[in-house]
């Protein structure tokens, strides 16, 4: 068995040696891969802060994923964004995977590995590259722990960052489960409540998430809030 006082040992240390900027969105992803499953993705967010030069920013991702195999997961996006005082502009596309390493519930913590490869449109050029362990674990009986301990190479200032993103969920039933989330890294620091659920049909899925993220200190972002649609065949 993989013992959780080791891993948290080992996430501890991880968690030490990242220093980073921001991720380009909020987001937590889970080491378990759905196959056999399509999804279509809208993802939204809008940043409020005293700073008018990213006062009003917003972002959105359509996404299309899906899972290829029992242990991989594939997703295609296209990333727009508005600044202030700006028109929405396509910014990237990326290619991300999420790749399932233990079989669900078979330790104490699932297990997958993250990576992402983004294309910038404006410059017409690799972007940046990010990877890293995704964990996740039960606890009692009715909440979940996952956290994302992503390293970002940035090809444009030739160097690596980090970022630690953590969830707790409440699994209150599929279609409404409360949680809270946390976004670190050395220059912006969130944290917040997320609510989100899937509605099921005879031939489809309906996901949802809203949440509301708070800045953490004065180099923060002061307030984001996020949304994601999405509908799964």
């Amino acid at each position: 068995m993989l013992k959780k006082d080791h891993i948290l040992l080992t996430l501890a240390l991880t968690i030490g040696c990242l220093s980073s900027t921001a991720s380009a969105y909020d987001l937590i992803y889970s080491p378990i891969v759905e196959y056999g499953e399509t999804e279509v993705e809208l993802y939204g967010e809008y940043v409020s802060d005293d700073d008018v030069l990213i006062d009003g920013k917003q972002q959105y991702i359509l996404e299309v994923a899906r899972g290829v195999t029992p242990m991989l997961f594939l997703e295609a996006k296209l990333i727009a964004e508005k600044m202030p005082d700006a028109s929405l502009k396509t910014e990237a596309v990326a290619i991300e995977g999420v790749y399932q390493l233990t079989e669900q519930g078979e330790y104490d913590w699932d297990i997958g590995l993250f990576g992402e490869i983004v294309y910038s449109v404006i410059t017409d050029d690799l972007d940046e590259i990010e990877f890293g362990p995704i964990l996740a674990t039960d606890i009692g009986r009715n909440m979940t722990f996952t956290t994302n301990l992503i390293v970002e190479y940035e090809k444009v200032e030739k160097k690596f960052e980090g970022n630690v993103n953590a969830q707790l969920k409440w699994r209150f039933g599929q279609g409404f489960e409360p949680a809270i989330e946390f976004y670190g890294s050395e220059y912006n620091k969130k944290i917040g409540p997320v609510i989100m659920g899937k509605i099921k049909t005879d031939a489809a899925k309906f996901g949802y998430q809203l949440g509301w993220l708070f800045g953490m200190d004065d180099n923060s972002e002061d307030n984001t809030v996020k949304f994601l649609v999405e509908y799964e065949f």
